[in-house]
């Protein structure tokens, strides 16, 4: 929140006014971005933890088999 009335406060320093609306643009487009990724991220790493737990669990140690 603190962010967002900041960088609307500074953002007619920052940018000329005949490249604000490209600006803008690209600014509002890669907060999109960050935004679908937050989204995605939890469910790509539980994705990619599903499909390592069976290559990555050690294998069970073998008992000795007493000799008669």
């Amino acid at each position: 929140m603190f962010f967002d009335v900041a960088y609307q406060a500074s953002w007619v320093r920052l940018v000329d006014r005949d490249q604000s609306l490209r600006g803008n643009s690209a600014l509002e487009g890669s907060r999109s971005a960050v935004q679908i990724g937050m989204l995605l991220s939890p469910a790509l790493m539980a994705l990619s933890l599903l499909t390592r737990v069976g290559r990555t669990l050690p294998a069970p140690p073998e008992t000795p088999v007493p000799s008669a």
